[in-house]
């Protein structure tokens, strides 16, 4: 039986239609509107449906969500397939709750270090334990570009390059190099205090730039550009377990 999962993010709307736990359909886009959502429903007929939005939607797709059998809009009460330890969940992102419950199912009983290199860069640690201990938060790739255009009268708006200088020898060489390299050292650099503070850490990188950062980091880490759409498919799951 067929199972929806809507994520709702800063830059795209992202969807998939599940199966015996596997994506069966996926979709990204800008915007989801009622007669998307209809289509969607009329051509899978899902038993169940699971959103996760960052974002203000349109209010009749949620009513048309609110009005479908097991339908569950993902909030700080929604039951997790493991311990929130946050201080302060209401506040916590729906997005991190699911990359958190991604992987908790793919490395159950692990230490995990969740990288999210989208609109934000955002860690996300889940133990062995699987407790959610929390994280960090600090501007993404294009974020960053965008900062140093917006707050200054002359540095221009730049995009991101694969190849970038250590050493920039001009002011689009350097922002290049002060954007790129000093997010890689801070993604680098984090990862190193988690190995010190924990024993076998595995890494997950996720997010729209992940395949961008996987080529500038020297660790051995595990790459999953749908960790989000599974930790939503997981949490679906631990509510409806007998759906499929």
């Amino acid at each position: 039986m067929n199972q929806l999962v809507i994520d709702a993010g800063n830059s795209k709307v992202k969807i998939a239609i599940f199966k015996n736990g596997e994506p069966i359909h996926k979709a990204g886009q800008k915007a989801l509107s009622l007669p998307q959502l209809k289509s969607l429903i009329n051509d899978f007929k899902p038993v169940a449906t699971i959103l996760s939005s960052v974002v203000d939607l349109d209010q009749s797709v949620l009513e048309a969500l609110k009005t479908l059998p097991k339908s569950i809009i993902l909030d700080a009460k929604t039951p997790l397939p493991f311990q929130n330890k946050y201080a302060t969940p209401l506040t916590l992102g729906r997005d991190r709750l699911a990359n958190a419950a991604g992987a908790q199912s793919l490395f159950p009983e692990r230490n995990v270090l969740i990288i999210d290199a989208g609109t934000c860069l955002k860690f996300d640690f889940i133990n062995e334990q699987s407790e959610y201990l929390g994280g960090a938060i600090s501007p993404g790739l294009n974020m960053r570009y965008r900062a140093l255009n917006h707050y200054t009268d002359q540095l221009p708006l730049l995009t991101p390059v694969e190849t970038t200088p250590f050493i920039g020898d001009s002011t689009e060489s350097s922002i290049h190099s002060g954007i790129i390299n000093g997010m890689t050292a801070e993604i680098s650099g984090i990862i190193d205090q988690y190995e010190k503070a924990f024993v076998n850490v595995q890494l997950i990188l996720t997010g729209g730039n992940a395949r961008f950062f996987l080529n500038h980091l020297k660790k051995s880490i595990f790459a999953s550009p749908e960790l989000t759409l599974k930790g939503l498919q997981s949490i679906l799951q631990f509510n409806e377990p007998n759906d499929q």
